[in-house]
């Protein structure tokens, strides 16, 4: 078991950090999330680093991998 799957839940995260995980799963860059919703790319990465902290997940691939698992992106 991955340990972003130990009790981590996407209750967890707030609704912009949804909006950024999906981004993020979906292959978007930090500044195409920021132009997309209209914040700083220093922003972008601040709520990124929260969603690391609150998932247990480290890049990219354990991001997508926690979106699949918690059904917030299709597969």
């Amino acid at each position: 078991m991955e340990a972003w799957q130990e009790g981590k839940t996407a209750e967890s995260l707030s609704d912009r950090e949804v909006e950024i995980l999906v981004l993020t799963a979906q292959g978007k860059t930090i500044k195409e999330i920021a132009e997309v919703l209209h914040i700083s790319p220093k922003t972008v990465e601040f709520h990124r680093a929260k969603i690391q902290e609150k998932t247990g997940a480290h890049g990219r691939v354990e991001l997508t991998r926690y979106a699949i698992s918690h059904k917030l992106i299709q597969s």
